[in-house]
Order: structure tokens, then C-alpha cells, then sequence
């Protein structure tokens, strides 16, 4: 019978394969914006869920527009780190051209959040489109500065 230690080590020598290679800008812009829609949609559905379960239904829905309450402060809180996210994933994928991406997802955004505010009061789209906008641009300047980072990173060989 072989001598067969299922514990050695691989021979072959181990590498860090480095950084993915860069991803199609439409594609990133989609996925950035998939991740900030879907998360923030399921975030504030699962909030209104343990809010309404919490308190009065009839009182969540008519604070849920009101500023400075709870349930609108959290629900905003929600979206802009959704949005930040949707942001640095926008960028970490494009790896090229990030503040361009993220300005391009960020004008989708709020694009597409626009109609969603229109049968709110104007404050509501002149605090929080502006929030949502700076939100992604942050993620986005998060996302440029860890690629920056990992492009000056030496290719380090891992000794076994």
C-alpha cells in the first residue's frame, strides 16, 4: 500500500492569483444597481414587517412619509447603505473608470427613484435623492480606493 498522507501539503507552489480581471461597465452599472433596488426593497419591506408586528399599523404607514420619525429615518438609513454598497460593488467590479460608473449608477438611481418620491411630499425627493446620490458616490470612492490599493499590492509568492 502507498504511503499516502491525506495531511502533506501540496508540492506545487501556492500563489495568490490577484485581482479579477475587470468586468464590463454595463455589467457593473447592473449589478450595482441590482444590489441597491433588491436590498433596499427587501430591507424595508422586512423593517415595515417588525415595525407594523411592534406597533400600530395604522401609525407605521402615516409616520412612514412623516420626517424625523423613527420608521422614516430608518428607512432612509436602510436605503443609503444599500446604496453605498450598490456603489463599491459598482466600482470593485468595473476595476476601470470607478467615479464615472458610480456617477452613471447614481444618476440611474435616483432616475429611477424619482417616480417613487413624486407621491410624496418635495421635501422628501430634495432630502433624500440627494442622500441616495451622495450614498453611491461614497460607496463608489470606497470601492476606487481598494482597487487602487490592490493594483499597488507586490505579487507575493506564498512559501510552502
Amino acid at each position: 500500500m502507498a504511503d499516502k498522507n491525506l495531511y502533506k501539503p501540496p508540492a506545487a507552489p501556492v500563489r495568490d492569483t490577484g485581482p479579477s480581471p475587470p468586468h464590463s461597465l454595463l455589467l457593473a452599472v447592473l449589478a450595482g444597481l441590482a444590489v441597491d433596488i433588491v436590498g433596499t426593497i427587501v430591507s424595508r419591506v422586512a423593517l415595515l414587517v417588525a415595525f407594523v408586528g411592534a406597533f400600530d399599523a395604522d401609525r407605521i404607514l402615516a409616520a412612514q412619509s412623516r420626517p424625523l420619525s423613527l420608521i422614516f429615518i430608518s428607512l432612509v438609513t436602510l436605503g443609503c447603505v444599500f446604496s453605498a454598497l450598490g456603489g463599491y460593488i459598482c466600482a470593485r467590479m468595473a476595476r476601470r473608470h470607478e467615479l464615472r460608473t458610480t456617477a452613471l449608477l447614481a444618476a440611474l438611481r435616483a432616475a429611477i427613484a424619482l417616480p417613487m418620491f413624486a407621491t410624496n411630499a418635495a421635501w422628501v425627493s430634495v432630502v433624500v435623492l440627494p442622500l441616495t446620490f451622495a450614498s453611491v458616490m461614497a460607496g463608489g470612492e470606497i470601492g476606487r480606493r481598494r482597487n487602487s490599493a490592490q493594483a499597488r499590492e507586490p505579487d507575493v509568492a506564498t512559501v510552502v
